[in-house]
Order: structure tokens, then C-alpha cells, then sequence
């Protein structure tokens, strides 16, 4: 689970900036919490607002790119997006750090990187137990070239000494590593996601296999010992498919969207897809695959289907959800539902849920205060993070009102005509 978010230079960030989930001692939607401890508590959603172009987008996606350098040592590179308003900033390094707390462990586990050009100028990582009084272990650093880990761990430094070369990180051989804080790094970063609907152009195939993959990884292990045929293993595959797109159609009909059915099918070679049936008139019949559902749909009815198969599937395990302004073709109404959706399905998960939205009202449907971030440039065009429980707000006041009354400062600055005289 994310705690906290650190970058410095990426994109419209420019002065390190923190992104804090740790919740406040405020008594309010204790549902939205998972509890380290009596004294820790983080919050499991996240609503972000401010400005077109305060840096909501650039904020998901500096978490994104984090987490897909950690996956892969080709999207390393890809990490050092400098903020490019000055000419300084545009040579250094952009800087990521990360708090998680891995629940099966219980412990405390604070991952970083520095990237310039392609090539990785620090790198650590420590652990610290959630027991009392525990101290922070170091695991390893990096800096300039030279890999130090800790006393326990010398054999991991031999290994990785002349496997890791400057353009790669000592996270991306987690899976292979034999230490348990550098496989929940890597472990939490497969499990981020980010849902862009501008970006998002899900095909038949994709979502399909998605589903296919989750429900592979789901059933690891299950059955051992017991040899089945390809056959039997793909029907399944099929029946559990089908079970899932079984409650999103649940999900769909509670969103009032008009769409019969989905369904999870096969190509003569086995390869997944999805197809549409859409609501007719009494005898009509008409399916339509993914694409054609694209054509066919609204942008919100499309995206609301993507998001509603997006959310079962990433129901059925932990996960880091971001949400990229769903709401910028929906309803309110809508908004709200889909809102309600993705918190009955994380509920039982410790996922977690982060988004961003231009839909003001949102922010009064149940997102505490120390969950509510408000982003805006500061005289130098470098996005600023606050969270409105920063502010002085009334615990009765209504904050999409305090918000479009200017109160926290990060509302648009639309010229009147008197201003352009």
C-alpha cells in the first residue's frame, strides 16, 4: 500500500513535492481507511482537483512512470522527464521516492531513485518493522556508480555488481532476488494501473486477456498434482470469464448504461475477446466487439464500460488504481455511481484508489479532507500539493462551496473583460 509519493523535476514539477496518504486524526469516513496500527491509519481513495494544467494529470503519471521503471528496465529511460521551463532544471535528474507498507510483513518500506538521461544516479532502499521501537534497516544504497548493501546482505551486492550496468535499476531483478522488501517493490508496482479515457482505446483482445491473465494468477498453484488436458483448463478459464463479466453486467445495470450483455469468447486459436450486446428495441439483436463498441457508444457510455470491466478485474487482488478525469464525459449522477462502485469493490482488498476530477461536487461525496489534494502553480509554474486538510475549514462546511469560493486557491483565472481592458 502507497503512503507516500515523492518527486522532484518530472514534468510541471520542478521543487520536490510530497503526495501524503497518511491519514489525520480526524473522525470522519473511517470506512475509507486501512489501520496500520491504533496510531497509523492511510486513507484507500484519493480525489485530486485544481486547475487545467495545475498538474493533476502529470501527478498520476509520475506515479505511473515510477512504478514502470520498477517493472521493466526498458521504461527506465523513460523516467527522466525534467521540468523544462527553466534551463537549469532540464539538466538534472528527476527524483522519485516511495513509503509503502507491505501488510503481509508489517513492515515499512521506503524505495527511491534518481534518473538523468537515461542513467540511474542513486538508488535505496530501506525497511523499518512495524514493531515498537524497531530501527530503520538498510537494505542497499547506490550512488555514482557503487552498489552498497547492508552487512545481511552481501551476496545479493556480489550478484548484482556485474548484472546491474547504470541504465537499469537493482528493483527491476525483484522477481529473481532473494530479499522480501525488494519483491514488494516490485510486487506494488505490477499492481499500479492508471485509467485515462482520452488515452484508453481498450480492444477485444487486450481486456480479454487481461481477465485471462488475472484469472491465471488467481488460481497459481490450485489443483496441484492434478494433470488436465488444455481443453479442460480453457472451459475453465471460460466459466470463470464468463462469472466475472457476470458481475459487471451487475454493475452496469446499477449504472443505468445501455448494454444487455458482455461476454468473454474465443478465436479458433484460443485467443480471448470480449463482445457487446447493446439494449434494442424487442427483437432486435446486434453484437459488437470493443472497437465497434468505441464507434458505437458515447464517450461516457464507453468509458464507463471500460472502467466498470477495469474495476472487477482489479477487484480480485491488491491494487493501485489511478483515475485520470473518468468523470470529464459523465453525468454527476453517473460520476457518483461510478464512485460508490469502486468503493464496495475495494473494500475487502486494501486496494487503493486515486483520482482526479473537474467534477467540484465529487468532493463532497465521502472523501475525508486529508484525502482531497489541491494542485496549483506557484509564480515559477511549478505544481504545488496541499490537501485541504491543511486548511481551516468548518467541519460542516460544504467544500465544493469553499472551493469555488476561491478559499483554497486553485481554481481557474479565467480574464473577465474588465480585466482584458
Amino acid at each position: 500500500m502507497l503512503l507516500t509519493f515523492t518527486v522532484k523535476n518530472f514534468k510541471g514539477f520542478k521543487n520536490k513535492q510530497s503526495f501524503n496518504l497518511v491519514a489525520t486524526s480526524a473522525n470522519e469516513y473511517k470506512e475509507n481507511l486501512f489501520e496500520i496500527d491504533v496510531n497509523h491509519k492511510v486513507n484507500k481513495n484519493a480525489c485530486i482537483i485544481g486547475a487545467n494544467s495545475s498538474g493533476k494529470t502529470h501527478l498520476l503519471n509520475a506515479i505511473e512512470t515510477f512504478a514502470d521503471a520498477i517493472k521493466s528496465v526498458e521504461n527506465v529511460k523513460e523516467a527522466h522527464q525534467p521540468f523544462s521551463l527553466d534551463i537549469k532544471s532540464s539538466k538534472e535528474a528527476t527524483e522519485f521516492e516511495a513509503l509503502l507498507f507491505d501488510d503481509e510483513r508489517k513492515e515499512y518500506i521506503n524505495y527511491s531513485f534518481s534518473v538523468l538521461s537515461g542513467k540511474i544516479i542513486s538508488e535505496s532502499l530501506f525497511v523499518k518493522s512495524k514493531r515498537k521501537n524497531a530501527q530503520i534497516k538498510l537494505i542497499f544504497k547506490r550512488s555514482d556508480g557503487n552498489i552498497e548493501f547492508s552487512r545481511d546482505y552481501k551476496q545479493l551486492e556480489e550478484l548484482l555488481k556485474s548484472t546491474v550496468d547504470d541504465g537499469g535499476l537493482i528493483s527491476n531483478y525483484a522477481p529473481s532476488l532473494k530479499n522480501d522488501a525488494i519483491k514488494f517493490v516490485g510486487k506494488w508496482a505490477s499492481s499500479v494501473f492508471l485509467f485515462n479515457p482520452r488515452r484508453f482505446n481498450a480492444t477485444a483482445t487486450t481486456l480479454a486477456e487481461a481477465i485471462i491473465k488475472s484469472i491465471d494468477e488467481n488460481n497459481e498453484g490450485k489443483g496441484k498434482g492434478k494433470s488436465k488436458s488444455e481443453e479442460e483448463i480453457l472451459n475453465k478459464r471460460d466459466v470463470m470469464a464468463n462469472s466475472l463479466m457476470s458481475n459487471v453486467m451487475s454493475s452496469i445495470k446499477n449504472l443505468d448504461l445501455p448494454i444487455e450483455q458482455v461476454n468473454c469468447k474465443r478465436e479458433e486459436d484460443g485467443t480471448p475477446y470480449l463482445m457487446v450486446v447493446p439494449k434494442t428495441v424487442k427483437g432486435g439483436s446486434v453484437e459488437l466487439t470493443m472497437p465497434e463498441s468505441r464507434m458505437f457508444f458515447s464517450e461516457g457510455t464507453y468509458a464507463t464500460l471500460n472502467i466498470a470491466i477495469i474495476i472487477e478485474l482489479f477487484s480480485y487482488a491488491k491494487t493501485t488504481l489511478l483515475i485520470d478525469e473518468f468523470d470529464g464525459a459523465l453525468h454527476h449522477k453517473l460520476s457518483l455511481g461510478v464512485l460508490d462502485l469502486i468503493r464496495r469493490k475495494d473494500k475487502s482488498f486494501n486496494s487503493q484508489m486515486i483520482m482526479s476530477t473537474h467534477d467540484i461536487l465529487l468532493i463532497d461525496k465521502g472523501f475525508r479532507r486529508d484525502s482531497i489534494f489541491v494542485l496549483k502553480k506557484d509564480d515559477g509554474l511549478s505544481t504545488e500539493i496541499s490537501r485541504i486538510s491543511d486548511y481551516s475549514v468548518r467541519k460542516d462546511a460544504k467544500l465544493s462551496l469553499k472551493y469555488l469560493s476561491e478559499e483554497f486557491g486553485a481554481l481557474p483565472n479565467i480574464m473577465s473583460d474588465e480585466n482584458n481592458e
